[in-house]
Order: C-alpha cells, then sequence, then structure tokens
C-alpha cells in the first residue's frame, strides 16, 4: 500500500514522523490505489479507492497507524519510533523532483522509481508546510490517531486516543518502510 515513507524530524519536538506516499494502479495516472491498497482500506473498514479519498478517511488513516505501529515494533532498539505521520497527495518521481535518477539513464525511456534514490532536499522543501502542520496543529488532526470500539467498525465509532503511536510499539529501515 506504502510506496515510499520518509522520516521526517522538527524542530519543537522530538518525535520521529513520516510523509507517505501510497502505490497506485499502473494506468491511474496517480489517483486509483493499487491492490494493497484498497486490500488495507478493506482491512480498516474503509470505502477509500483513490489516494484523496485515503488521505481523508478516518479508518484508512487508522489502518496506516496501526501498519506503523508494527513497523515501531520491527525497529524497536533503533532508537527511533514513528510517532506521526501524513499521507501525500502524489508519490515521488523524477518529474516532480523527489527522485534521482540513476546516473546515464534516459529519462525518455521512463524512470524505474525502484532504481532512483530519494531527493530529500526536494522533498522537505516541497512539503515543509505538511511537516510543520504535522508538528504544530495537531488538534486539528483528532483522526490521525484513533482507536476504534470492537464491537462495532464504523465512523461513528471513532474515539480520540493520545495524540501518538505508543513508543512501545518498532521500524526495519532496511526498506524505508516500503512493505506497509
Amino acid at each position: 500500500a506504502v510506496s515510499h515513507c520518509v522520516l521526517v524530524t522538527h524542530h519543537t519536538s522530538p518525535d520521529f514522523g513520516c510523509l507517505i506516499t501510497l502505490r497506485t494502479s499502473p494506468g491511474s495516472q496517480g489517483v486509483a490505489l493499487d491492490k494493497p491498497g484498497l486490500m488495507l482500506a478493506s482491512r480498516s473498514g474503509s470505502e477509500a479507492t483513490t489516494v484523496m479519498l485515503a488521505r481523508q478517511c478516518a479508518l484508512f488513516r487508522r489502518g496506516l497507524a496501526q501498519a506503523l505501529e508494527g513497523v515501531n515494533h520491527r525497529m524497536n532498539g533503533l532508537g527511533i519510533q514513528i510517532q506521526r505521520f501524513q499521507v501525500l497527495r502524489e508519490d515521488f518521481s523524477t518529474v516532480n523532483g523527489s527522485l534521482f535518477a540513476p546516473t546515464g539513464w534516459d529519462l525518455e525511456r521512463g524512470s524505474d522509481p525502484s532504481l532512483c534514490t530519494l531527493n530529500r532536499r526536494a522533498i522537505l522543501q516541497r512539503h515543509r508546510h505538511m511537516v510543520d502542520d504535522m508538528y504544530h496543529h495537531e488538534a486539528r488532526y483528532p483522526h490521525k490517531w484513533m482507536t476504534i470500539d470492537p464491537t462495532s467498525f464504523s465512523a461513528q465509532n471513532l474515539t480520540p486516543r493520545i495524540s501518538h503511536i505508543p513508543s512501545h510499539s518498532g521500524f526495519d529501515g532496511r526498506n524505508d518502510g516500503q512493505n506497509l
């Protein structure tokens, strides 16, 4: 479901956060979620089928938060615990400057994102407002970290819990969060 996950920090907090991009179906021009994204939506009780719907859906975001808790569990002992996240509107690419193509790569052939490296400077510059928002205006996003009453899996039963992923939970830094 996750295409890229970039760890970020902010000068106002010791917490780690991440910027997440979602995988999309081939031919959907970056709009429709791919099969793993649709499966995450289904498991979460979300009806999201597009990146924009997933970004706005509390149930989908809760499913991502649970996946990040699993990542935190695997990272236990590394001193890194992801406690905040934002889902970005579009995936990283060489076109939008967030990926570097390998040296000598012919861009006219297209770019295979798995062969590219992240352009962290461009990503942080382009999405600085989202990082600031993630750390400054968390109260505006009570749906970021929710618990769900186990007796019912509907949006009406969402109840806020603490505003971060519990630190007891771990990051498999080998794949930069790509197995979510």
